[in-house]
């Protein structure tokens, strides 16, 4: 099934889906905060998933929605797939995550 296909807003917002906040100006930002949400969905540790950078460009994704000079960016949002989840960063600094086999 292709991401495209998926109209994802109620199903991140439904009691199966993990949620956290974090700051795009944290060290770690929106990687980190995948990587945390992820992990603790699946009841595993950091160390035993894959490596983020190697499903989408960290660097970049860390990136994509802080401000430039005085402009802020504080809608859209990105989902990828990692680890057998869907996982939805958006704008405002909300990571949703939820199974791919609730899709």
């Amino acid at each position: 099934m292709s991401l495209d296909s998926i109209d994802s807003a109620d199903l991140f917002e439904s009691e199966d889906a993990h949620t956290r906040a974090f700051s795009w100006d944290d060290e770690g930002g929106a990687t980190l905060a995948v990587v945390e949400a992820v992990t603790d969905m699946l009841g595993v540790e950091p160390t035993e998933v894959e490596p983020l950078n190697d499903v989408i460009e960290t660097d970049a994704l860390n990136q994509l929605f802080t401000p430039t000079g005085e402009t802020l960016r504080r809608t859209g949002h990105i989902q990828f797939e990692y680890e057998g989840c869907l996982v939805r960063i958006q704008a405002n600094g909300t990571v949703s995550v939820v199974r791919a086999t609730q899709l």
